[in-house]
């Protein structure tokens, strides 16, 4: 199951996205902040 937009109200897309990311919360939220909830924009500014 892929959790894309990501929903920064669901523990779980949350939790997704960190695992998949290999990144913490914070950053995640960062990245999400800084580009947007879209999976593949969130991967590519975090990698």
């Amino acid at each position: 199951m892929e959790f894309d937009p990501i929903d920064v109200n669901n523990p779980e897309a949350i939790d997704y996205w960190c695992k998949k990311l290999t990144c913490s919360k914070e950053e995640l939220l960062d990245a999400i902040n800084t580009c947007g909830n879209s999976g593949a924009e969130v991967e590519a500014y975090l990698r």
